[in-house]
């Protein structure tokens, strides 16, 4: 149970699960799990745009939701590691099916911001980091460019983005 809440911080390679050549996390019986794909992929863009670039310049509003999801990431991974202490203090009797019931509403959360982040920057045929911010600043402020390519409610991805702006827990009720 704590390999999975490790691999829910830091999604790598290990004994049980491995990464395909998709960078999608299959069990060794090649059982896909989405929410740690999505995981690594997100990391991936953070980790992209961790440091601008001089030549040509990174657009600041690819830097700002870089940070915006890098806040969200520790969030959750000060979550998962609160899931950690508990599991490994052994006070209670925790089971998986305990776990993915403390985790429902982060994975809601995390398939959210994905289905988002895809619409903005995975569909479309150039992904230069000018026409990555167009689209990003397009899709956060406009919603009919987003309701062409992704079925997520207007009113989800503007609470998304009113928490992420005063750096509130992105949790949903």
């Amino acid at each position: 149970m704590r390999e999975v809440l490790w691999l829910l911080m830091y999604p790598v390679s290990s004994y049980i699960f491995r990464k395909n050549e998709e960078g999608d996390f299959e069990l060794k019986s090649s059982i896909s799990l989405p929410s740690l794909s999505m995981l690594a992929k997100l990391d991936s863009f953070i980790c992209l745009y961790e440091c601008p670039e001089m030549e040509p310049p990174t657009p600041v509003t690819l830097l700002a939701y870089a940070a915006g999801l890098r806040l969200w990431r520790r969030t959750f991974q000060k979550n998962i590691c609160i899931l950690e202490g508990i599991v490994k203090k052994q006070e209670k009797f925790c089971t998986l099916s305990w776990l993915q019931s403390e985790l429902n509403s982060w994975f809601r959360v995390l398939s959210t911001i994905y289905s988002v982040h895809y619409a903005a920057f995975c569909v479309g045929e150039d992904n230069s980091p000018r026409n990555l911010a167009l689209r990003c600043k397009s899709d956060s402020s406009d919603g009919n460019t987003l309701k062409k390519r992704a079925t997520i409610p207007m009113e989800v991805k503007l609470e998304i983005l009113i928490s992420m702006e005063k750096g509130e827990n992105l949790l949903l009720d």
